[in-house]
């Protein structure tokens, strides 16, 4: 490119007293061409670095400049208001060595860059300087007030004799002056106070208020261990006036260290022994005890015995059914016996606690017939149910009815079976809103027809799979296929390209293709390119003419990876010689009315 011939500039710099200099600094320059003719009118691009210490120094700030030449080949701008390359202007420390400026032009106004001429910065642009004051001599006398630059005091300037005794007084502080952002965090440290600094001289009265503290301020890490003690505060210093209602709470005193309260008493308390009572103390324990008998013992339905004097006996009367049974032991049954009622539940048990049963039953009988829990529903009409379980927990454990197969094999968890001529073995309705009427956690097999007035596979989606699903309608394949299909018009060259879902090739792979003319044939027509960003494209079709396409996939997506289809199995041993339709393999046939007998 053309470089600039020969230039002139003038350094300029204004600052004023008691303001920030403005980093800044004028130049100007006339733009001549190798030829020695002026550039007039003409956007060029020129280039300021800083240069530290020589002419090949460390850069340390650069800008770039785009500009316009006047008619007279003049241009005219501010170094330090360009378009920031590296570097900060603020940051720049005139103070300390030499500064070299290179200038670098391009007269197309582009990027590259010719070096023109590299010169020291002399004297007007380290009035910034002024900015960053030196060593200040001389004295300040009465007050210091407006605004003063932070370099004035040095750091740890302030120390205890530069401050006069009984210099800060109220009169210097304006009210609220000393805010919390004033104070920087953990800067009044135990260094920074004197011993026996803070006396009761120094605060006023009544000074230290409950809004000057802000809640929790006086926290356990900001008293040193046993700061507060018996010589830092004096006698009746804490009164009552000085702690809030209910200010000294339990928390607040050690365990072992106060007693609030006897079952409500407080003040002076006195413990007596009577009614055979004997209190013993030793030291702070008090021992109670009692060598009384017990003179009568009133019975009751299903209580036997008492007495009103020595050692009363007491038995359980076991006879009978229904209510005169209140209590019962741990070696008692009632096996044989049916329980009845007229109205209301036979039998009712609760739980209060979390991890039992209100009502557990065992059987170890090994036939089929015999059953832990069994319901049964004689009645051939109304809405009467064999085992009815509800719950009121919305826990995602809970459960009305919960069973479950430990033993591994063919144990089942539930089994339902329908004897009559259109029942359902078990049938579920999701009435409520976003309810389901089965939900399976796991394989699920259906041996018989399944039929459906909808079907289809709900995925986490392969591209946002924590905040996305992603469903399609069931196709039967020995594959897991997806189908892709819709219509397309060609453009005049006869091709055209098929956009396809966003999550296509993330789903599937091994791509299959057809192509059917419609309206009019297209006997050449074929993919010109395959499946690539999700998309791809025909050719060789009769131009303008409507095509119907069909695209097949087989998914990949992690769990169609980690799940395949097994077409075709062998049968695990125990199946071996069976067969998924076999009528022997189902249960045995109660006879319709056969009473069930309830455990006891």
């Amino acid at each position: 490119m053309k470089r600039l011939l020969s230039c002139f500039f003038l350094l300029l710099i204004c600052y004023c007293v008691q303001a920030q200099s403005p980093h800044k600094f004028n130049y100007q320059a006339v733009v001549r061409n190798a030829n020695g003719t002026i550039v007039v009118n003409q956007n060029i691009s020129l280039r300021f670095s800083i240069r530290n210490a020589t002419a090949t120094g460390a850069v340390l700030y650069s800008e770039r400049h785009a500009v316009t030449t006047n008619a007279f080949g003049l241009v005219n701008l501010q170094v330090g208001g360009g378009t920031v390359i590296s570097g900060a202007m603020g940051d720049v420390p005139w103070g300390v060595g030499a500064k070299f400026l290179q200038v670098e032009a391009d007269l197309s106004g582009g990027s590259s860059y010719t070096a023109l001429a590299t010169m020291e910065l002399i004297a007007v642009p380290y009035a910034i300087q002024a900015e960053r004051a030196g060593t200040f001599t001389g004295s300040l006398t009465g007050d210091v007030s407006g605004p003063q630059s932070a370099t004035l005091i040095g750091v740890n300037a302030v120390t205890t004799n530069k401050i006069a005794d009984g210099a800060v007084t109220t009169a210097k502080m304006p009210d609220n002056a000393i805010t919390s952002p004033k104070i920087a965090d953990a800067s009044v440290s135990s260094a920074k106070l004197a011993d026996n600094a803070v006396t009761a001289n120094k605060i006023t009265d009544g000074s230290i208020t409950t809004p000057k503290l802000s809640d929790n301020s006086v926290s356990m890490p900001k008293l040193a261990d046993a700061a507060v003690n018996t010589a830092k505060l004096a006698d009746n210093a804490v009164v009552t006036g000085k702690l809030a209602n209910n200010a000294v709470t339990a928390p607040k005193v050690a365990a072992g260290q106060l007693v609030k309260s006897i079952n409500g008493l407080r003040d002076d308390i006195v413990l007596t022994g009577g009614g055979g009572t004997t209190l013993n103390v030793t030291g702070n324990i008090v021992a109670i005890s009692s060598d009384a008998d017990i003179t009568a013992v009133t019975a009751g339905p299903g209580l036997q015995g008492g007495g009103t004097s020595g050692a009363p006996t007491l038995s359980t009367a076991f006879g009978g059914n229904g209510v005169q049974n209140l209590s019962s032991r741990s070696d008692h049954n009632h096996v044989g016996q049916t329980w009845t009622a007229t109205s209301g539940s036979v039998l009712t048990t609760y739980s209060n606690d979390a991890d039992n049963i209100g009502l557990n039953n065992y059987s170890n009988a090994t036939g089929y017939s015999g059953a832990a829990v069994a319901g049964q529903v004689l009645s051939t009409t109304g809405q009467s149910v064999g085992i009815f379980g509800s719950t009121n927990s919305n826990d995602v454990y809970a459960a009305g009815v919960f069973s479950q197969a430990i033993h591994s094999g063919s144990a089942k968890a539930i089994w339902g079976y329908g004897l009559g001529s259109g029942t359902f073995a078990i049938y579920g309705d999701g009435a409520g809103v976003n309810s389901y009427a089965g939900y399976f956690q796991g394989r699920v097999h259906v041996n018989g027809t399944l039929s459906k007035a909808a079907g289809s596979f709900k995925i986490d989606h392969p591209l946002d799979p924590q905040h996305k699903y992603l469903s399609h309608s069931f196709v039967e394949s020995p594959d897991m296929m997806n189908i892709y299909n819709g219509n397309i018009v060609l453009d005049g060259r006869g091709e055209a390209t098929i956009q396809l879902p966003d999550y296509f090739e993330a789903l599937n792979m091994e791509f299959r293709y057809q192509l059917t003319a419609i309206g009019k044939p297209s006997p050449g027509i074929y993919v010109l390119q395959e499946i690539s960003g999700n998309r791809f494209s025909i050719s060789g079709g009769a131009p303008n003419g409507k095509i119907s396409w069909q695209v097949t996939g087989i998914r990949h997506d992690a769990y169609a990876r980690e799940h395949p289809i097994v077409v075709e199995e062998v049968k695990p041993a125990n199946e071996q010689g069976t067969l998924l339709n076999d009528n022997k393999r189902k249960a045995p046939q109660r006879a319709r009315g056969e009473e069930v007998p309830v455990k006891q």
